[in-house]
C-alpha cells in the first residue's frame, strides 16, 4: 500500500482496520560519515512499484503485504543499498548510506549574488522542485517544444541525468515530501533511483487533488489537514493520525464576510429577477475570496500566520497553542498573499512586489516583525519562489523574443 492511499484514508477519516492486514515498519536513513539524517532518500520494495521517501528527519514508514521483503534504498548523492527486512521483528531500521565518490561539493555563493543554474543547458524550465542536494527540473529543449524532459542536477547546475517525461504538466510536492508529475488527466508519483525516474501510482487528477490538497503538513505519522467551508470564509485545521479520530486544532473565520453571507438571501429578494449562476460567481469573486491563514511546518513545531486576526500562532505537534504574537507587516504597501519557508533553517519569508520587482523579508515569528528586506533587482515578474538551506530560488524569463525561462539561485 503506498503513502498516497494512506493519506487518502487519513483525510477521509476512515477506519484503520485495513492496516491490520498489512505489515508495518519504520526506519531512519543516515549519512555514513556524519550520522546526519538524509532527506528524500527513496525506499522501494524490490520487484514492486511500492515505495516511500524519507522526511527531513531521515524517517520513513513502509507498509507491505508480505512479512519478509527485500528493499532498495537510493539517493542521487549516495550509493545505492539493498537489504532484506523482516516485518515481524517490529524493529526500527537504521540505514546508513555512503556518498558517491564523485559527488561535487556545494558551490560557494556570494551573499545576494544571483546565479543562473541552467544557463549552459539551453532548456526552457516549466517547473522545479528541490531534492535536498539536488534539483528536479521539468523542461523543454530549445530545439523542440513537444517532448518535456525531467532533469536532475546538483546545486551548482551540473547536469546529473535526464529522462523524457511521459506527459506535459507540472510538479507538485505533497505534505509527505513526495513529488508528483501532474498532467491534465493523470498524476504520477515520481520515484528517483540512482540512474532513472519511475512514474508510480497513476491516479485521476480530480481524485489526486481531493486527496492531497487538504494535507498541509505531516510529521512522524501525524497529518495536518485544512478544510474550507461557508464559501471559503471559515478555515479549519485538524490533526489526524492512524489510530485516532481527527482533532480540531484551530478554526478561523472572517466574521464580516459571514455576516454578509447571512444577509445574502435578503439582498437577493430585493431583485426583480431570480439569482443566476453568474450572480453567484460574481459575488464570490468580488466579496468572498478564500481567507488567507496558512499553516507551515517548522522543524518540531507548527505555525499559523493568521492574517484574518493579525496574529502569528505557534503550536506543538499535538496541536497545543504555545504562543500567540500580534503582527501588522501585511498592512504594508506591496505585500502579497504569498508566504514561503525554508524547511532546513526553519525561517519564514514574506513577499512584496512593486512595478514587477520583488522583495522578500524574513518574518520574526517571536515579535511579529520583519527583518532586512532583500531585493531581487533587474528581474521583473519572477515566479515560483522557494527557499532551501539559506538559498532562494525562482524562475524568470526575460521579455525578449526567443528567450528561455531559467532557474536562478541567490543566497538569503
Amino acid at each position: 500500500m503506498n503513502r498516497l492511499l494512506y493519506i487518502a484514508l487519513v483525510v477521509s477519516l476512515l477506519s484503520a482496520d485495513l492496516f491490520s492486514q498489512s505489515y508495518y515498519i519504520r526506519g531512519k536513513v543516515l549519512d555514513y560519515d556524519t550520522k546526519q539524517p538524509i532527506y528524500n532518500a527513496h525506499i522501494k520494495i524490490k520487484g514492486t512499484e511500492s515505495g516511500t521517501v524519507s522526511d527531513e528527519n531521515g524517517r520513513f514508514y513502509l507498509l507491505s503485504e508480505k512479512s519478509i521483503i527485500a528493499i532498495e534504498i537510493s539517493h542521487v548523492a549516495y550509493e545505492k543499498k539493498k537489504m532484506q527486512v523482516d516485518f515481524q521483528q517490529n524493529q526500527e531500521l537504521q540505514i546508513v548510506l555512503k556518498k558517491h565518490i564523485d559527488t561535487l561539493p556545494e558551490a560557494t555563493v556570494i551573499a545576494h549574488a544571483i546565479e543562473n543554474l541552467v544557463e549552459r543547458m539551453l532548456y526552457d524550465v516549466v517547473d522545479y522542485e528541490i531534492l535536498g542536494d539536488s534539483i528536479l527540473l521539468l523542461t523543454y529543449s530549445w530545439k523542440e517544444q513537444q517532448n518535456p524532459w525531467l532533469i536532475i542536477m546538483n546545486q551548482k547546475g551540473d547536469h546529473m541525468y535526464k529522462q523524457l517525461a511521459i506527459k506535459e504538466g507540472s510538479l507538485y510536492k505533497d505534505c509527505m515530501g513526495n513529488i508528483h508529475l501532474v498532467s491534465k488527466d493523470k498524476a504520477y508519483q515520481l520515484f528517483v533511483d540512482s540512474n532513472r525516474l519511475y512514474f508510480l501510482y497513476p491516479i485521476e487528477v480530480d481524485s489526486f487533488k481531493k486527496i492531497l490538497n487538504p494535507c498541509v503538513a505531516s510529521i512522524n505519522q501525524k497529518f495536518y489537514i485544512q478544510q474550507y467551508s461557508y464559501h471559503n470564509q471559515v478555515l479549519s485545521y485538524y490533526l489526524a493520525t492512524e489510530h485516532n479520530a481527527a482533532k480540531t486544532i484551530r478554526v478561523i473565520s472572517d466574521k464580516v464576510a459571514l455576516r454578509m453571507l447571512a444577509d445574502r438571501n435578503r439582498f437577493y429578494n430585493m431583485g426583480a429577477r431570480g439569482v443566476t449562476e453568474f450572480d453567484i460567481r460574481f459575488e464570490e469573486m468580488c466579496f468572498f475570496d478564500p481567507i488567507f491563514a496558512p499553516m507551515l511546518k517548522l522543524r518540531d513545531s507548527l505555525v499559523i500566520l493568521n492574517f484574518v486576526e493579525d496574529s502569528i500562532e505557534l503550536y506543538e505537534l499535538k496541536g497545543k497553542l504555545i504562543r500567540k504574537t500580534a503582527m501588522s507587516f501585511h498592512k504594508k504597501k506591496g505585500w502579497k498573499e504569498e508566504i514561503f519557508s525554508d524547511e532546513i533553517t526553519g525561517k519564514v519569508y514574506a513577499v512584496f512586489r512593486k512595478d514587477g520587482l520583488t522583495k522578500v523579508a524574513e518574518i520574526n515569528l517571536l515579535h511579529g516583525t520583519l527583518g532586512e528586506e532583500i531585493s531581487i533587482p533587474r528581474f521583473k515578474y519572477i515566479e515560483k519562489i522557494k527557499a532551501y538551506n539559506g538559498n532562494l530560488y525562482f524562475l524568470y524569463r526575460a521579455n525578449k523574443p526567443n528567450e528561455l525561462t531559467n532557474l536562478y539561485k541567490m543566497k538569503l
